[in-house]
């Protein structure tokens, strides 16, 4: 009775799970095999199911890695259209300046044009100018600091004979006694202060050991120089055959005042001597109205020639003058030849007008992205050049390494003209540069 209350005997149940057992068999025994070709396209089919999901997701992968090397690549610098000329050009007709009756002449400021007068002689005699040859070659063999006395240099034969010759002729000399020592300096003094060719003969054999070998020293020195139209025969300028250009002698300046020891001698409006006693320089100029020398050289034959330097302050910048006067044939060349220099530093210096290189806020170009962004730029300060009318500066523009975003007023470059006060001013963006969108990035090429 228990039995049967509680369900199914367990006799019952196995007797239940044998029969379903045979009938699954019997049913498996009647039931027909497939084909081997429905076998062969059933695995087929399953193989394709499989790679069509493997392909699925290798693309998916694929895809994935795409995007990101898209998305990570170096994004391209803006690039640059310039809209600003290559040269400033300061406005009005170039200067015409009061040039000496004859002869020939230049005149140059430092930074700008060189100017000279009209026509082109050929070479003409220097005179005493030739002495600044001498000194250049004597200090470039044995340079001497400012100040420095340096070696002794005894008085010789050739050098007493070269005073009594210069003498009779009219030339300028410093007085030389035998057995008188003067060290390097006081030569040197005695050379371009007290105008002594006499001195030039000393120092020429002091140095090379002849006067013939030295002025073979002295072209060499023209030839590097660049000095094409130069030649010299003799130490001291009195033969003729030393010859030159206002243009080569700038030349010859420019390079001689680079020497801090010359430099400092022609600067001198008189010295002392050991045996000359007080010299005074024939450059009346010096130490007025900015002259710092630097060389006279009149005589009969050259007229009167001069080599000169001055500093003079104009529109806030000092500015350096430098000019050559050839062949003045006067009553008083000396005197004449100083009074043209004047007249040409003052005429290149009333000459000179400031004018702005390009006002704060000219747009000189445009920045550009790869993905479509623009952006002005512009001056960001005040630039001044001060030159002849007529002159060309170069504009130059550089700009500096650029991110991928600029914000407006940005520093992104700079804008240099040679000669103006003060040189360079910054660039700045006009307007902000932003960066990419996500698109962009992913479906560039």
């Amino acid at each position: 009775m228990q039995q049967e209350l509680s369900g199914t005997r367990p006799g019952h149940r196995r007797r239940r799970r044998s029969a379903s057992e045979a009938r699954l068999r019997a049913l498996g025994t009647q039931a027909p095999s497939l084909p081997a070709t429905a076998l062969h396209a059933l695995a087929r089919e399953r193989a394709r199911r499989a790679l069509g999901r493997g392909t699925l997701l290798a693309g998916a992968v694929l895809v994935v890695v795409l995007a990101g090397v898209q998305w990570f690549r170096p994004l391209p610098a803006p690039t640059f259209s310039r809209l600003a000329p290559a040269a400033l050009v300061v406005p009005g007709h170039p200067p015409h300046l009061l040039w000496p009756a004859s002869g020939a002449a230049t005149v140059a400021v430092a930074g700008h044009a060189t100017l000279s007068s009209p026509g082109s002689p050929g070479p003409l005699p220097v005179g005493g100018l030739a002495r600044l040859m001498t000194a250049y070659v004597v200090l470039d063999d044995h340079p001497l600091a400012p100040g420095a006395g340096g070696p002794a240099i005894a008085v010789t034969g050739p050098a007493l004979g070269a005073e009594a010759a210069d003498e009779s002729a009219g030339q300028p000399v410093v007085p030389l006694a035998r057995g008188e020592v003067l060290d390097e300096q006081q030569a040197l003094q005695a050379l371009l202060v007290g105008s002594g060719d006499d001195v030039a003969t000393l120092l020429a054999t002091w140095d090379d050991g002849t006067v013939g070998a030295f002025v073979a020293r002295m072209n060499a020195a023209a030839r590097t120089l660049g000095m094409g139209r130069t030649s010299f025969t003799d130490p001291a300028g009195t033969d003729a055959g030393s010859r030159s250009t206002p243009s080569d002698l700038l030349r010859l300046a420019r390079a001689a005042m680079a020497l801090p020891a010359l430099r400092a001698v022609v600067g001198l409006a008189q010295v002392t001597l050991p045996v000359a006693g007080v010299v005074y320089n024939l450059d009346g100029d010096v130490g007025h109205d900015g002259f710092v020398g630097i060389e006279t050289g009149s005589d009969a034959l050259a007229g009167g020639c001069f080599v000169f330097e001055a500093l003079q302050a104009v529109g806030g910048q000092v500015v350096t003058v430098t000019g050559a006067i050839l062949g003045v044939h006067a009553p008083s060349p000396t005197d004449d030849v100083l009074a043209d220099a004047e007249t040409l530093v003052d005429g290149a210096l009333a000459a000179l007008r400031p004018t702005a290189a390009l006002p704060p806020g000219t747009r000189v170009g445009t920045l550009r992205t790869g993905w479509g962004a623009a952006a002005p730029v512009t001056v960001g300060g005040a630039d001044t050049v001060l030159g002849w009318p007529g002159e060309s500066f170069p504009l130059r523009l550089h700009l500096g390494p650029l991110g991928t975003g600029v914000r407006r007023g940005a520093d992104v470059g700079t804008l240099s003209v040679p000669g103006a006060d003060p040189g360079t001013v910054a660039l700045h963006a006009g307007a902000s540069l932003p960066g990419p969108s996500a698109l962009w990035r992913l479906t560039r090429f």
